[in-house]
This record gives structure tokens, C-alpha cells and sequence, in this order.
């Protein structure tokens, strides 16, 4: 009798799985689902590459001038080094705990800066999505979409209405570059 109602139970999950899949079938079927590839869309735009070539360009800016003054800091730190056999303990004390200070500070403002790149790559996003939304949303009632999904949001379908490389050409003709300004970090 177990075996009996086991197998009523499993007969019954199938038909209830069949009629789920041949429903939303049905739905798909009514719906006419673009899919959008965001970070295609990102990638391949004009304003993103001219935005990561500006930061980029920043970065290494920063870079370069942070090598030289951890150079700098080395050498401060050797110079105090070997001034410990002529100082005394108390004046080597103080002048080791200022520059273990001073390179304190110095790391903690490298790091704030490179989380001020991360940040303005960020905003820079916000700013070309802002200005791709429009775009996104007239293509769509152009093809006749009622819907768009993210392409990596897709794990098995077709996608009839790929929608990635109108939105990209419309995005560079409308912002072929974008202007890009560290964006100051929140207070602390």
C-alpha cells in the first residue's frame, strides 16, 4: 500500500511539473523577452572605455608618485636605523615611533585613494546605465519586448530578442565619452 501511494504521489508530481513547464511555456510564449548582455554592453561602449582609460591613467599617476615616495619613507627608515647606535634610546624612541606614524598615514591614504579610484569607476557606471536606461527601454518597444532579461541571469532558453548590440550602438552614438572626476570620499 506504501509502494502504492509513493507511487500515486510521484505520478502526481509529474503531471503538476509537465503543467508548470507548458504553463510558463505558454507564458513565454505570450511574452516577448529581450535579453540584454549588461556587461557586454559596458565593455564594448565607447564611454566605458574612455572612462577606464582616464582612471587608468589616473591610477598609474598615483602609481608612480606613490613609488617615489615609498622610496622616501626606506630611506627615512634607514637613516634612522642607523642613527640608533648615536642617539640616545630616548630620542631614538621618538624619532621611531614618529616615522612608524608617518608610514602609518602614508598607507592609510594609499589605500583611501585606491578606494577613491574604485569609487569613481562606480559613479562612472551609474553614469553611463543612467544614460542607458532611456536607450535600453526604446529598443525594447521598438522590437515589440514586454520584457528584458539579463543575459547572465539566463540559465537555458532561447533568446530571440538579443538586444545587446542595438543598445551599444545606440549608447555610443549618444555618449561616446563620459567626463570622469575623482569622486570625494565620504567623511570618516
Amino acid at each position: 500500500m506504501n509502494f502504492f501511494n509513493m507511487f500515486n504521489k510521484l505520478g502526481f508530481a509529474i503531471l503538476l511539473g509537465l503543467f508548470c513547464v507548458t504553463s510558463v511555456a505558454h507564458a513565454q510564449d505570450a511574452q516577448n523577452i529581450a535579453v540584454l548582455d549588461l556587461g557586454a554592453v559596458l565593455s564594448k561602449s565607447k564611454a566605458m572605455k574612455d572612462a577606464d582609460m582616464k582612471i587608468s591613467a589616473m591610477e598609474k599617476n598615483f602609481k608612480a608618485k606613490n613609488e617615489i615616495a615609498q622610496n622616501k619613507l626606506r630611506e627615512e627608515e634607514q637613516q634612522i636605523a642607523q642613527q640608533r647606535a648615536i642617539l640616545a634610546p630616548d630620542v631614538f624612541v621618538k624619532k621611531r615611533d614618529a616615522f612608524r606614524k608617518k608610514a602609518a598615514d602614508f598607507n592609510r591614504n594609499a589605500r583611501l585613494k585606491l578606494r577613491q579610484f574604485a569609487l569613481t569607476r562606480s559613479d562612472t557606471v551609474k553614469k553611463i546605465e543612467k544614460t542607458m536606461e532611456p536607450i535600453v527601454s526604446k529598443i525594447a518597444k521598438s522590437v515589440g519586448a514586454t520584457m528584458i532579461v539579463e543575459k547572465k541571469q539566463i540559465l537555458f532558453g532561447e533568446t530571440k530578442l538579443e538586444i545587446t548590440d542595438l543598445v551599444v550602438a545606440d549608447l555610443n552614438a549618444k555618449l561616446p565619452s563620459v567626463s570622469v572626476k575623482l569622486v570625494p570620499l565620504p567623511a570618516q
